[in-house]
């Protein structure tokens, strides 16, 4: 039984995720990049969400850009995968982390 209740609780949980991507995530990335606070961010957005929500995607974004480090736990996003394949045809990927002091 719990473990209906913990799919369960996943699933609702990655539906608000989505939720709030489709309905407010570009709008608080691009603010964020700005350098907007979270007061003046809520004020563009068109629905509501939850202050601990915002704060969170807040956070991710200024780990994304590299304007904080990630806390324990927390996975930097600035990454990208590379494909690779070894001479006898096996393909393996491997994520590489850039480094956001080297953009040029």
């Amino acid at each position: 039984m719990e473990k209906g209740g913990e799919r369960m609780k996943y699933f609702n949980e990655a539906l608000g995720d989505f939720v709030n991507e489709a309905a407010n995530g570009g709008v608080i990335r691009h603010l964020v990049d700005l350098g907007y606070s979270a007061d003046e961010i809520r004020e563009h957005l068109t629905f509501q969400i939850s202050d601990e929500s915002l704060e969170a995607q807040i956070r991710k974004r200024k780990i994304e850009n590299g304007m904080i480090d990630p806390g324990p736990g927390e996975e930097p996003k600035n990454y990208h995968i590379v494909k690779e394949q070894n001479s006898y045809g096996k393909v393996t990927f491997r994520k590489v982390y850039d480094d956001p002091g080297n953009q040029d």
